[in-house]
């Protein structure tokens, strides 16, 4: 995924935190069509070692009903498992960091060990998350993607964007307010900037280091929650509200990714409503195809 070096080209850092270890993530991220005049480098945090714990995934199959959809697309997602070994050919740089206050924490981990200066835009994302197109980078590298924006003081609308002006691009919005999710977000270089190179998790009390194992109850890492309200007020501090865009109206999906909750697409708890709209929208235009 490199392109010649010119004194044009731009570059991009996309940075994974590793856990669950999908195959599938790490390799479409790893095929991902790169435009002309841009250079893309790939970089894993891991909080554990690939291939992480598979068996965890099929204790789950093995005691819910499978028989829809959603676990079909989990099932996609979770065919293979990446180990460290795959990473480092499909061009993936991968270090094992400890396991601290979760979702943006491994952005920290690579913000203060890499030269993040030299990159024009910072990518960060969970590797739970199903990506569905090859030209999820070239459209938004291109500027070729479907913006969509809040209402800038309700937060409440997500509607077609007035401008494609953007500093911070979130994947797919939740149905109020106009925070971002953590989950899969595109930041200019300006937005580390104001951040003091790292973003405030002081407030954040749950750490994990040495855990292993992903918790089974949905509100075990509740406290890692409050990352929502660290971004909301870093938003507000700056007046970003109206320099964030979302790829997406619907909650969790868009025409490039589906993200999964706490490690499955058919995890289905707050904004339930809006994520099976989503499907649906993807069923309809064909984007998803395993409907029997």
């Amino acid at each position: 995924m490199t392109v010649k070096k010119t004194s044009n080209t731009k570059r991009m850092a996309f940075v994974a935190g590793g856990w669950h270890y999908p195959r599938h993530f790490f390799e479409m991220i790893a095929a991902q069509e790169i435009p002309k005049g841009w250079k893309v480098d790939l970089f894993c945090i891991g909080h554990r070692d690939p291939p992480g714990l598979p068996y965890e995934k099929q204790e789950i199959w093995d005691r819910e009903n499978t028989n829809n959809v959603l676990y079909e697309l989990d099932r996609i997602l979770y065919k293979e498992f990446a180990t460290k070994e795959d990473l480092k050919k499909l061009g993936w740089k991968f270090s094992l960091e400890e396991n601290t206050v979760g979702d943006f924490e491994y952005l920290n981990q690579w913000l203060d060990k890499n030269d993040w200066k030299k990159y024009d835009i910072i990518a960060s994302s969970h590797d739970d998350n199903l990506i569905i197109s090859r030209r999820f980078f070239a459209d938004i590298l291109e500027d070729r993607v479907p913006l969509f924006q809040k209402d800038p003081v309700k937060g409440e609308s997500n509607m077609p964007a007035k401008d494609r002006n953007w500093l911070i691009l979130d994947h797919a919005p939740a149905a109020t307010y106009y925070h971002i999710r953590c989950t899969l977000d595109f930041f200019k270089k300006e937005v580390i900037e104001m951040a003091g190179g790292r973003f405030d998790s002081s407030s954040i009390n749950l750490k994990r280091v040495g855990e292993f194992n992903t918790p089974t109850s949905h509100n075990a890492l509740a406290e890692w929650n409050k990352w929502t309200d660290i971004m909301i007020k870093f938003i507000e501090q700056h007046k970003l509200q109206k320099k964030i865009k979302y790829l997406s109206p619907y909650y969790r999906v868009s025409p490039y990714c589906i993200e999964c909750e706490r490690g499955f697409v058919n995890r289905t708890g707050w904004g339930g409503e809006e994520f099976i709209n989503g499907i649906n929208e993807l069923i309809r235009i064909g984007t998803i195809k395993v409907v029997k």
